[in-house]
């Protein structure tokens, strides 16, 4: 699957955006990973953005597999 044309994707971008912010390239790697059923660790600084790397990405594979009633659930 590729992350980018995922409906989750679309939700966390959107979300993103009307914040004014864009995700790192790192975070989308992440997330990229966590979609397609990969575990793994993220390193990086405080203040990063390594929360969001994981739980953006969690909320992405939610959104991907629940796509009709994810705001319900």
């Amino acid at each position: 699957m590729i992350l980018k044309d995922t409906k989750g994707y679309d939700v966390i971008q959107q979300w993103l955006t009307s914040k004014e912010n864009q995700p790192f390239i790192f975070q989308e790697e992440t997330w990229q990973h966590i979609i397609n059923g990969n575990s793994g660790l993220v390193n990086a600084p405080t203040g990063c953005g390594k929360t969001f790397s994981v739980f953006l990405g969690s909320l992405i594979h939610f959104i991907n597999n629940n796509p009709k009633d994810y705001k319900s659930r």
